[in-house]
């Protein structure tokens, strides 16, 4: 496919969401083919709504989708990142074929395996601040850091005017729904969507609340006094009136007589059965089919209440709740096929279609709902999405979410495995820490005496760049993927074999590029004598925050700079691949910033070719995100000035201090990150596109058989 196609369907996306982008942007307006208005700051929401014709395109939404569905948020900065990462393919693959691409592509999956789940799961991990605490042996959430979290997401989600209620309406719905541990009621919303958040369109956004019991959306059948208070429900999949015949038989009766022994018996079936439901204590009756009006009448009778033809999706909701299974027949009833009801009354919002139905939830729960009021149904829907997306976001934070790479998911060993049970604390990251360093500096030896070994060899194949490679690997000993130079060697050698003066163009260009990149990012190289070199002779106040940094960063090497990757490739060091539960980061372009900086430090260091250019086109397409939230960055070394004031501002390797302002979760801007490079390689990897007119040849037989 074209490279010049795709990155102008990325612009032409990038330019819609760019409008409502960050905390201050704007919404937009849609006008549906059927005429309803739409008003929406949601980028999910408004790609999603577009109408796209090149595949291409659609594949980009889909992705988005994706990632929105995994993580809560990112539509926007997705496309942001896409459409940089894009851009900077077209830089490196200009006047060169399909096969440059492919190149690219292999670079850009390696350096996403090898590089950067080190960079952000253990040079960050310092920087952060943490929204977890340790109490009686688990971790729970802390309301200080997260209502900065819900405040940034729904500043961007839906605007600043209904921030502060929705931030307040989500937190105290978490902690109501989990019995006190809003841990708890974050995985019961997960299970429990959208049953448990109802849309109440008509009604100002104010009127939102949360309350108490389980929403059911009928209205009492059949009201009866004793079920105001506290009683017993049984829930019914069948009707109480017993059919006269089974399914498959014919009811032959003899005459009129017959017939009315018949119905006399099945009268007879139905008033046993009212009875032991009334000696049970039985004073609710929730029933998913419509019962006959002889079963109501009946019930009257007894003193039972009916709530009837109560949707599938509810009653498997109260199932999943209570714990209580339907029975298949009523005759043996027990009280443990009861439900002990506490209230059920009507909503007050919607009194005549809407009941609560109170009772004790399983492991502590208690079920609420959450009213979403809006003017307009499709507002009412936004602000639900936004509340369930608020809470996927916050789910990241919890210990066994934070799964990075397709190597490291579904395993739960190691240091941040550990973490996932809820056993890590502070303490033990610390002492984790001091071990990954002592290992560091044994891996760092054994590495380094295989890297001269390997230079000899490369020396003798005569291969074109080693000598400066061989400096580089000097001056950085503790490089990143010294470890996996092995197979990766042999890679190197095959795509340059099938690339051929592709590599040696890139290598002869990308000398430059590199160089001009350094002087505006401030990346920092030293000597062999461990002089600092004069790349930076521009920006005087960024340099100096800068080498004061880099005297500091010396100790942080015991967190994993410079390591080398486990012999057993992508995804063998767990540690490596996460961060610890709960991290979070100041909004604004922190950790764009932090991956730049660390990534950058590590980029002379790699060996494939394709990798190092790869990690150019993701620096690069990093800083597009400060840059388009702080427009003040696009100045010449506005870039080098914040990386450098927020390097200092952390101190490099202390956690910083609580900070009052908006945080955004780490985990799900990793989840970002990842999401963009894979999407990005498919497209890369895409040749040709094949338009299919008309149905398949297998729709078409199908067809052909109907109509035999």
């Amino acid at each position: 496919m074209d490279i010049e196609k795709l990155v102008h369907i990325a612009d032409t996306l990038e330019k819609i969401v760019l409008r409502c982008f960050g905390p201050d942007g704007g919404q937009v307006l849609f006008v549906r083919d059927t005429g309803d208005i739409q008003i929406t700051k949601d980028g999910c929401r408004i790609l999603e709504s577009l109408l796209l014709d090149h595949p291409a395109a659609r594949l980009m939404v889909q992705s988005v989708s994706a990632h929105c569905r995994r993580s809560g948020d990112g539509a926007k900065s997705f496309i942001v990142l896409l459409a940089a990462m894009l851009r900077g393919v077209r830089a490196e693959s200009r006047g060169r074929g399909p096969a440059c691409r492919r190149w690219l592509a292999k670079g850009l999956a390696r350096l996403e395996q090898e590089v950067l789940g080190p960079v952000m799961g253990r040079q960050l991990a310092p920087h952060c601040i943490q929204a977890l605490s340790p109490c009686d042996g688990r971790l729970q959430l802390r309301a200080g850091p997260v209502a900065w979290v819900l405040e940034a997401y729904f500043a961007g989600k839906v605007g600043p005017t209904h921030t502060l209620l929705l931030r307040q309406l989500a937190w105290d719905y978490l902690g109501r729904l989990g019995g006190g541990q809003e841990e708890r009621g974050l995985r019961l919303e997960a299970d429990c969507f959208p049953g448990l958040l109802v849309t109440v369109p008509g009604l100002p956004i104010g009127s939102s609340r949360v309350l108490a019991g389980l929403p059911l959306s009928r209205g009492l059948a059949l009201p009866c006094s004793q079920a105001q208070g506290p009683t017993l429900a049984v829930v019914v999949g069948t009707s109480l009136l017993p059919p006269l015949s089974q399914a498959g038989s014919t009811l032959r009766p003899e005459g009129p007589e017959g017939l009315s022994k018949a119905r006399s018996w099945a009268q007879a079936r139905l008033e046993e059965t009212l009875s032991q439901l009334q000696a049970l204590g039985v004073g609710l009756l929730l029933s998913g089919p419509r019962q006959p009006d002889c079963v109501l009448e009946q019930a009257r009778n007894h003193g039972l209440s009916v709530v009837h033809c109560l949707p599938d999706q509810e009653l498997a909701l109260l199932r999943r709740l209570s714990g209580v299974e339907v029975p298949h027949c009523l005759t043996g009833l027990q009280p443990t096929d009861t439900l002990s009801a506490s209230f059920i009354r009507p909503n007050p919002l919607v009194p005549h279609s809407q009941l609560l139905l109170g009772f004790p939830g399983l492991q502590g729960c208690q079920p609420h709902c959450l009213l979403v009021c809006a003017p307009t149904l499709g507002l009412a829907q936004q602000l639900r999405d936004a509340l369930h997306g608020a809470f996927t976001l916050l789910r990241l934070l919890l210990p066994g979410t934070a799964t990075l790479q397709e190597g490291c998911e579904g395993q739960g060993t190691g240091e941040w495995g550990r973490e996932g049970e809820g056993q890590r604390t502070e303490e033990l990251g610390r002492e984790g820490g001091e071990s990954t360093g002592r290992e560091t500096e044994r891996t760092g030896k054994e590495s380094e005496r295989q890297g001269r070994q390997r230079e000899r060899q490369r020396k003798e194949s005569g291969v074109q760049g080693t000598r400066e490679l061989g400096r580089e690997r000097e001056r950085r000993t503790r490089g990143f993927g010294r470890q996996g130079q092995g197979t990766g060697d042999q890679e190197g050698q095959s795509d340059s074999q099938c690339t051929g003066e592709c590599e040696i163009a890139s290598e002869r260009q990308g000398s430059g590029q590199c160089g001009k990149e350094r002087q505006i990012t401030g990346h920092l190289l030293k000597d062999s004598k461990g002089n600092e070199t004069s790349e930076l002779a521009a920006g005087k106040q960024g340099t100096a925050e800068l080498l004061r940094m880099e005297e500091e960063t010396k100790c942080t090497q015991a967190t994993g700079e410079g390591e080398r990757y486990p012999a057993g490739g992508p995804g063998a060091g767990q540690s490596a691949c996460q961060l610890p539960a709960g991290s979070v980061l100041r909004t604004g372009g922190t950790f764009e910033l932090l991956v730049h900086y660390y990534l950058q430090r590590v980029s002379g260091s790699l060996l494939q070719l394709n990798t190092r250019l790869a990690c150019r086109i993701v620096l690069e397409a990093l800083l597009s995100i400060p840059r388009h939230l702080q427009p003040w960055v696009d100045q010449p070394r506005g870039c080098l000035q914040a990386q450098a004031h927020l390097v200092a501002s952390l101190r490099g390797h202390t956690i910083p201090p609580e900070a009052e302002g908006p945080l955004e979760v780490v985990v799900a801007k990793q989840h970002l990150l990842i999401a963009v490079l894979r999407c990005l390689r498919n497209l890369l990897n895409i040749d040709s596109i094949i338009p299919i007119h008309g149905k398949l040849r297998q729709n078409l037989h199908g067809d052909r058989e109907d109509s035999d």
